[in-house]
């Protein structure tokens, strides 16, 4: 969703140009360039999935954050935690499909992952397309950011359900 609510976000709730659209994308990609050097350190620090669910969570609270205060400066600042924060998330859970995988099986898991990817993708675009009018595209921007959260929060407790069965070897 926020594919397509962004744009009409900066120009109607921020009342910028394309120009300052085109800065904030860039400090998101300086985001991310950090992001991937930050990877690079917290990877021998912090377990895999821990580091994925604190930056979906962190993902989230960063888009809120951003799509409620349309102030410039302020949206420059969290679209380059949300570049570091994505960034984070994506290549890691990339890179521990590729550790954990067999590589029998590595083809067939990219192209479901990449599937399912593409299709929440499209469904996504296509509900604020329709919805955009109807709900205000703050609106549904906001319900993008929770879905984060809520993919940090399932994700999270599907952890600590997975630990609990492996520390006792059976569901508690």
């Amino acid at each position: 969703m926020i594919n397509v609510l962004f744009v009409p976000y900066v120009i109607n709730e921020m009342g910028q140009t394309s120009v300052e659209f085109g800065w904030i994308e860039s400090v998101q990609g300086i985001g991310g360039l950090i992001g991937g050097y930050l990877l690079l350190k917290l990877n021998k620090k912090v377990a895999p999935f821990p580091l994925i669910i604190s930056s979906l969570l962190a993902s989230g609270g960063f888009a809120l954050l951003q799509f409620n205060i349309p102030i410039l400066f302020f949206v420059f600042i969290m679209n380059a935690f949300l570049g570091i924060t994505d960034v984070i998330s994506i290549v890691r859970l990339e890179t521990l499909l590729q550790e954990q995988v067999p590589e029998n099986y590595m083809g067939r898991i990219f192209g479901a992952y990449n599937t399912l990817m593409a299709l929440t993708m499209l469904i996504g675009m296509s509900i604020a397309s329709f919805l955009g009018e109807m709900m205000g595209t703050v609106m549904l921007l906001n319900i993008s950011a929770l879905l984060f959260f809520l993919t940090g929060i399932v994700g999270y407790r599907a952890l600590k359900q997975n630990m609990k069965v492996s520390r006792h070897g059976k569901n508690d």
